[in-house]
C-alpha cells in the first residue's frame, strides 16, 4: 500500500486492512497495519454481526516504511497461524481495505495545508478503497469481494483407447539389415526388429503399421530403439485415431 504526501498530518488515520478467510466464510483472519507502525489482528465469525474470539492470539509480523513518496506495509502470516485457526487451507481467500486520509486543501495555502490542515482550515475526508473489488464501495461486506488464493487443481483428463498408424518409406538406396529398429509406445515394445526396406520390399516403398488399442490421457509416446545396422531409426508420418 503506498500513501502519498499529502497524508503526512495525521498517520494514524492512514490504515491497510487485509481479511483472510476460506471457502466456508464463517471464521476470519482480520489485520491492520497502520502508518505509524501500529498493527492489530483478530479471530472471529465473518458476518454482520461479527463476534471475535478474545483467546486467539495468532503468531504474525509486520513493518512500515515511509519515504517521501508515500509508506509501504509488509505482512507475513505463518501457515500454522491459519492451520491453527482452523482455515481449510485449500480454500483460502483474501480480500483487503486501504483507508486514507486525503486532505482537500484551499487553493491559497496549498502548502501549508499539507503542514498544518486544521489550521489553514483545509476540508479533509476518510477514503476507504477496497482492493480486491472497488465495486462495493466503501462499506466492507464479508461475503463479497474475496479472491481465491489456491488455484483449483485442473480435472484430469480421462484415459481413451486409439488405433495408432505408423507409416515409413525409405529414402536412401541401402542394403536390408542396415536400419533396423524397435518401436515402443507407451513404454511397450509394439514392433521388434523392424527393417522398412526389407519389408516394404525396396525403396521409396511405403509401409504402414498399425497398432490398437493404444491408452493415452493427454499425451502419447512413441520411441524408436535402434536393434541393428548402422542407420538411425526414422518414421514418415504418425496417425491417431481414437476408438470408439
Amino acid at each position: 500500500l503506498t500513501g502519498s504526501e499529502e497524508d503526512e498530518a495525521d498517520p494514524s488515520a492512514d490504515k491497510l486492512e487485509i481479511f483472510l478467510a476460506d471457502g466456508r466464510r464463517r471464521t476470519g483472519i482480520h489485520l491492520i497495519v497502520r502508518r505509524d507502525g501500529r498493527g492489530s489482528a483478530t479471530f472471529g465469525t465473518v458476518a454482520s454481526s461479527r463476534k471475535i474470539d478474545p483467546q486467539w492470539n495468532g503468531r504474525w509480523q509486520w513493518a512500515v516504511r515511509s519515504s517521501a513518496e508515500g509508506w509501504t506495509a509488509e505482512v507475513a502470516l505463518p501457515i500454522e497461524t491459519l492451520r491453527q485457526s482452523g482455515m481449510d487451507l485449500e480454500r483460502l481467500q483474501l480480500n483487503a481495505m486501504a483507508q486514507s486520509r486525503r486532505f482537500q486543501p484551499r487553493p491559497a495555502a496549498v502548502q501549508a495545508s499539507r503542514l498544518r490542515p486544521a489550521a489553514q482550515g483545509a476540508a479533509a475526508q476518510i477514503e476507504t478503497v477496497f482492493l480486491t473489488d472497488p465495486r462495493y464501495g466503501t462499506k466492507f461486506q464479508s461475503c463479497l469481494g474475496f479472491l481465491e488464493l489456491v488455484s483449483k487443481p485442473a480435472a484430469q483428463p480421462k484415459r481413451r483407447r486409439f488405433s495408432l498408424r505408423l507409416h515409413f518409406a525409405e529414402m536412401e538406396d541401402i542394403e536390408p539389415g542396415r536400419r533396423v529398429f524397435d518401436v515402443v509406445v507407451q513404454g511397450k515394445k509394439v514392433l521388434d526388429g523392424l527393417d522398412v526396406i526389407r519389408q516394404a520390399g525396396g525403396r521409396f516403398r511405403p509401409l504402414v503399421e498399425e497398432i490398437h488399442n493404444v491408452e493415452a490421457t493427454d499425451r502419447m509416446v512413441i520411441d524408436l530403439q535402434p536393434s541393428g545396422g548402422d542407420l538411425p531409426p526414422f518414421v514418415c508420418g504418425v496417425e491417431l485415431v481414437e476408438q470408439q
